[in-house]
């Protein structure tokens, strides 16, 4: 199962305009099927100006004293504008480098006013090196200081880094913390990372019940990456019983919200059939889908249909140029399959010197056939 939160949280600026509180919650949802209230208060207006320092003391020999001159901010906004410009530039297709620049400099002057948010956003541009020097020490105080003032989403961004052990020694203990301090606002990503430890059996025992009924909360929330885990937990029966059609109603939902591992997974329901009519042709549909988009398991699926002529005319060419892409992303199956085109000859020249490099690519990455085909070639 590939976890979702390595793409939500290890590169990627959650920003969202919700405030935080200061709450505690148990580690174990109340397993019943209640909903977690939604609704989200609106975010106090903070003050914008600063008290400034006193102005030049007056000569005595003067008649009138001068008047107090107070520090004027470098910003026309408020600390809260600061954070919501910053945050449509950050979240806008392909920003430029100068955009980028510009976001980072809001997220200051809202930081250096108290804005627990800014603080947030600036702490993941420092880490991400998104318009500004990558500086692991500067993101992870500003991220700190954002927790410690009670924003969950910093909470959440710093569980991760204890728990993947990015940037920081890994703490399975002080991820929990954190989480638990986010969850009680309800925060669907500490919900889902929450679960992600449960089913792992990291930091806490194992228990598969217990994590599938955090990515419960969370889809029902809406959280896309909940979605598609529960979906996985029908589909194979991780603490819960394997319910097919069910395993098909998540998928669909977070794939219609731009999920696309769920619409990989959706396009193998339809490819073999597992909780809904089996039509190949649908199949390859969502996986070219979800390929356009990146997902190198859906490039590498419809490499494969175009390989076998399933649910498409049979096309080598179009099966390679597929696996290149998956390739791209060290995606195994499409290193390996590349290997044995060029080992038979198919839809390219035969090559086994080509054909070899393909094979150790996958190998190490851990393809046990490649590895195989590769101590035989190279005998």
């Amino acid at each position: 199962m590939r976890l979702f939160l390595n793409l939500l949280l290890a590169s990627t600026i959650i920003l969202t305009c919700a405030p935080s509180v200061s709450a505690q919650a148990p580690l174990q949802p109340q397993v019943s099927t209640t909903k977690p209230d939604k609704s989200k208060s609106k975010p106090a207006k903070g003050k914008s100006s600063q008290k400034g320092k006193k102005g030049k003391q007056a000569d005595p020999n003067e008649t009138e004293a001068p008047q107090k001159q107070e520090k004027k901010s470098d910003s026309k906004h408020t600390p809260e504008e600061c954070y919501e410009l910053g945050y449509k530039i950050i979240s806008s297709i392909l920003p430029s480098e100068s955009d980028l620049k510009q976001a980072v400099k809001l997220f200051k002057q809202g930081a250096e006013r108290g804005n627990s948010d800014c603080m947030y956003a600036l702490g993941q541009c420092y880490l991400d090196g998104r318009g500004t020097d990558r500086n692991i020490p500067s993101g992870l105080d500003y991220l700190n200081k954002s927790a410690d003032a009670g924003n969950d989403k910093a909470q959440v961004s710093l569980a991760y880094c204890y728990y993947a052990g990015n940037n920081v020694t890994s703490d399975y203990d002080k991820a929990l913390s954190l989480l638990r301090q986010a969850t009680a606002k309800e925060n669907s990503d500490a919900q889902v990372l929450l679960g992600m430890m449960y089913l792992e059996g990291k930091g806490v025992p194992k228990n598969d019940a217990v994590a599938t009924e955090w990515f419960r909360i969370a889809a029902e929330s809406g959280n896309t990456g909940a979605q598609y885990l529960l979906g996985n937990c029908y589909y194979y029966g991780n603490g819960i019983e394997k319910d097919y059609p069910e395993a098909v109603r998540w998928y669909r939902k977070a794939s219609e919200m731009g999920n696309h591992d769920a619409t990989k997974a959706l396009g193998d329901c339809y490819y073999n059939g597992t909780g809904v009519t089996k039509k190949r042709e649908q199949s390859v549909s969502l996986y070219e889908t979800a390929a356009n988009f990146g997902n190198s398991d859906a490039q590498y699926a419809l490499g494969k249909c175009y390989y076998d002529g399933q649910g498409v005319e049979k096309d080598f060419t179009k099966a390679m140029d597929w696996w290149y892409r998956a390739a791209a992303h060290e995606n195994s199956e499409a290193q390996f399959m590349l290997g044995q085109c060029y080992e038979k000859g198919q839809g390219v020249a035969k090559s086994i010197p080509t054909a070899k490099s393909w094979y150790k690519k996958a190998a190490d990455n851990g393809h046990e056939n490649a590895s195989k085909r590769y101590s035989k070639l190279i005998k």
